[in-house]
């Protein structure tokens, strides 16, 4: 079913494992009685477009047709992911044998803008 949003969309089992990861880390989210809420759509789709490199994340996201100011929040939140993500590997925080509970290391190689 993704196939046919962009040819190259795949849940791949990284994926898979971020967003089983990315469900637990919701549910406890969700357990803080926080004034803020987390759009789950916006955090699992980012999941599966942190996984390409910015030229295909933005095509994917074209493809996807959200409106221009959700598509900006979107592009927005994903760079500042990656950035977080490479401050993160470069402080040996998130480091445990190469990866950290299914998020390898940083893939990508150009920023979303």
């Amino acid at each position: 079913m993704l196939a046919a949003i962009h040819p190259r969309l795949r849940l791949l089992p990284v994926a898979e494992a971020r967003c089983q990861t990315v469900a637990e880390v919701l549910s406890w989210y969700g357990l803080l009685y926080l004034e803020a809420r987390a759009t789950r759509w916006r955090v699992y789709l980012q999941v599966l477009l942190e996984g390409y490199p910015g030229a295909e994340a933005r095509s994917i996201l074209r493809r996807l047709g959200p409106p221009a100011r959700t598509a900006e929040v979107l592009g927005r939140d994903l760079q500042h992911l990656r950035a977080l993500l490479r401050q993160l590997f470069r402080a040996r925080i998130c480091r445990r044998a190469g990866s950290t509970a299914g998020w390898p290391r940083p893939p990508w190689t150009s920023s979303w803008a």
